[in-house]
Parts: C-alpha cells; structure tokens; sequence
C-alpha cells in the first residue's frame, strides 16, 4: 500500500501538478511582459492541449505587441515629420508677411509722407492723411506681430534657448506679470 500511494503520488505530482505549474508559471511571465513565455509541455502529455492552447495565445500576443510597437514608431515618426512641416510652413509664412505686407506697407508711409509735405491749405485732407498715416503704423505693428507670432526670428537667428526668454519677457511686458 505505501507503494501504491508513493508511485500515485509520483504519478499526480509528474502528470498533473508539474505541467500546471509550468502553464502557471508562464502565464505569470506573459502577464509580466515575458511575451515570450511559453509552458512548453509535449502535446501528448498531461494538460498538454491546455499549454499548446496557451502557447498559441501567447504567440499571437507576442506578435500583436511587436506590431503595436512599430506602429507607435511610425506614429511618432510622422508625428515628428508633421511637426516640421509645420514649422517650415509657418517659417514661411511669417517671412512672406513680413517681407511681402512690411515692404508693401513701407511703400505706402513713405508715399503718404510725400504727400504730406506737398498739400497745402487743406485740413480735411492733412487730417485724412495723418489718419492714414496712423493706421499704417498700427497695420505695421499688427504685421510685424503675426509674423513674430507664426515664427519668431530669435528662434531662428538665436536658437531655443533665447526664444524662449525674449518669450517669457513678452509675456511680462504684455501682462504685467513678472
């Protein structure tokens, strides 16, 4: 009878209770990360289609985890091409006010002063013209802020580090703040 009950408790610990712990120890490696991890027990074994069952979903998610992470990689790498296209559109833009809008409003201060100093008598037309030659100045400013604001230069000429102080120095000059 001892055995009987040494060779049945032999026989249950190598059969039934080593294989599970095998599938439990696998198991607690893929729910770690582990996406590797496989119970590896023959097929013609004790709980050997449960593992091979097992070793079949941890091989499926092993290889949708691998293709999650290149799909992130590429997410970011468009993400980060997006971003300096964007940035180049903008840099663009800016120069194009800028240069385009400064130069066009520059002609016409200088033609509005001309102007001014050839009337004579008029004062409709000198209070006209200093309105104008106000508004051109605010359409200056307005012009040079977009611009500044799309892309500003110090960023370009100075680099991050100076941008983001002559920023901050914006900031407290607009708001007050310190």
């Amino acid at each position: 009878l001892a055995i009987a009950l040494a060779l049945s408790r032999f026989t249950a610990q190598r059969l039934i209770i080593k294989p599970t712990e095998a599938l439990v120890d696998a198991a607690d490696r893929l729910r770690d990360g582990d996406f590797s991890a496989r119970a590896g027990i023959p097929l013609h074994r004790e709980g050997g289609r449960v593992a091979a069952a097992f070793d079949a979903m941890a091989a499926r998610v092993e290889a949708q985890t691998a293709e999650l992470a290149r799909s992130r990689e590429q997410m970011r790498q468009l993400a980060r091409r997006t971003e300096e296209q964007v940035e180049r559109e903008r840099r663009r833009i800016a120069r194009l006010v800028h240069d385009d809008l400064g130069q066009a409003l520059t002609a016409l201060k200088l033609d509005t002063s001309w102007i001014a100093q050839r009337i004579n008598g008029d004062p409709a037309i000198g209070e006209h013209l200093q309105a104008m030659q106000a508004l051109l100045e605010t359409t200056s400013a307005s012009v040079r802020r977009i611009s500044t604001d799309l892309r500003p230069a110090v960023l370009d000429d100075l680099g991050l580090d100076a941008a983001i102080e002559w920023q901050a120095q914006e900031f407290s000059r607009r708001t007050g703040i310190p």
